[in-house]
């Protein structure tokens, strides 16, 4: 699983959001509750322009961990770009 996790790392480093989306998807089938998957393919989806999915996982991401401010900066981004800016700035005073 860590070779995957790092493969799709690479692949979001190289701006294969696809490729790197589609590795994500697979490993959260089998651990649907990892944060830290939920929060890449949420990036994934947004630099993919697929907002509300990007909203969909990010906030998946912020439930379960609540304390990595990267999560919601994600998210108060992608509110942003959604144009529900009460709920940008709300995610982005938590982060």
């Amino acid at each position: 699983m860590n070779d995957l996790r790092e493969k799709a790392t690479s692949l979001m480093q190289n701006g294969q959001f696809d490729e790197a989306l589609e590795i994500l998807r697979d490993l959260l089938s089998k651990t649907p509750d990892d944060w830290s998957l939920l929060y890449m393919a949420g990036q994934c989806s947004r630099f993919k322009d697929d907002i509300p999915e990007a909203i969909n996982l990010l906030s998946k991401a912020a439930e379960l961990n609540s304390s990595h401010s990267e999560v919601f900066h994600a998210l108060g981004i992608a509110y942003q770009l959604d144009e529900k800016f009460e709920k940008a700035i709300g995610a982005l005073e938590q982060a």
